[in-house]
């Protein structure tokens, strides 16, 4: 999927802005009378040896590191548990359509670990 370039443009600010700390992912705002939401989450890399291998080191391994700085297994679970149940990036897109969402889009970075969802409300 391609990004009309005003909608590029606005990620673009949009993330320097977040990046900054004065927005959070998730966060609508009004641009040009286009209010867009721009959402930056974890996600689960869909299939390859990269899959293979992120779900190894996610679901055994950061636990277990974790686990051994804090004493406290539980809290380095949620997180891999929690983005195993973010939807795939098809399933989310609908989410935004049926929440009213037009001209969605996403892409995945770092091979599939993070994406970068984008929608426009009228």
């Amino acid at each position: 999927m391609r990004f009309k370039p005003k909608i590029w443009r606005a990620a673009i600010v949009l993330l320097a802005v977040l990046i900054a700390g004065k927005l959070e992912a998730g966060d609508i705002v009004q641009l040009d009378k286009l209010s867009i939401s721009i959402i930056y989450d974890n996600t689960t890399p869909e299939k390859g040896f990269f899959r293979s291998l992120y779900l190894l080191y996610f679901q055994r391994i950061l636990p277990l590191i974790g686990s051994f700085f804090s004493k406290h297994h539980n809290a380095y679970t949620y997180l891999p548990e929690s983005v195993l149940k973010f939807p795939t990036p098809v399933e989310f897109s609908k989410i935004m359509r049926q929440a009213g969402f037009e001209n969605i889009r996403f892409k995945q970075m770092t091979f599939g670990i993070v994406t970068l969802f984008i929608g426009t409300k009228p």
